[in-house]
């Protein structure tokens, strides 16, 4: 079988497109099985639920290591938010799923790249270790522009530092490299003051 990630920024459509091919695969009659991190409670624990209100019944976890492995072959198992398993154990966890994808079709979504513009290597190393890999880009959030968004920049001011903040356009805007940039050297600048 063979591992399928679907990368970008925050808000390019990686959630939905995961749901999309989840429904349409269990629609063709395969066993689907999905799995989210268990720090992600923004809409709701049971469900994989995009930013425009899709959803997908779901397993919570702290580790790929917690997925269980299918009996039997030809299963679907998606994954959501592979980024927030970016941890110490990122090797294991890795070798386990390319494990899992010898006789089951793996279904990633995650961001590629954190508010700081700094690579997540879970998702790094998925990407060269899948199949398929699809670059999901979203819509500049600056007021004018609107072109292709590569990056997510970080609006909330609390927990600045903090790389794994959980939250929504409440705290996260998708941004061109330009205005990531820019959003990135005025944010430092205000900091310092």
């Amino acid at each position: 079988m063979s591992i399928k990630v679907l990368y970008g920024c925050m808000f390019s459509g990686k959630t939905t497109s995961l749901i999309a091919e989840c429904e349409e695969l269990a629609c063709r009659g395969l066993d689907i099985q999905a799995y989210k991190p268990s720090v992600d409670k923004r809409y709701s624990e049971q469900f994989i639920v995009s930013h425009n209100g899709e959803s997908i019944k779901a397993i919570t976890i702290d580790s790929l290591l917690d997925i269980p492995t299918p009996v039997g072959a030809n299963r679907v198992i998606g994954i959501d938010e592979v980024h927030f398993f970016d941890s110490q154990d990122r090797e294991r966890q890795i070798e386990y799923i390319v494990t899992l994808a010898q006789r089951n079709l793996i279904i990633i979504s995650g961001l590629d790249y954190d508010y700081r513009g700094e690579a997540f290597r879970i998702t790094s190393e998925l990407i060269e270790a899948s199949h398929e890999a699809m670059h999901m880009v979203g819509a500049c959030s600056t007021p004018g522009c609107g072109g292709p968004a590569y990056r997510t920049a970080k609006i909330a001011r609390e927990s600045a530092n903090k790389r794994f903040q959980v939250g929504g356009a409440e705290i996260y805007q998708p941004k061109c490299l330009e205005h990531f940039i820019e959003h990135n050297q005025t944010r430092g600048q205000s900091a310092e003051q």
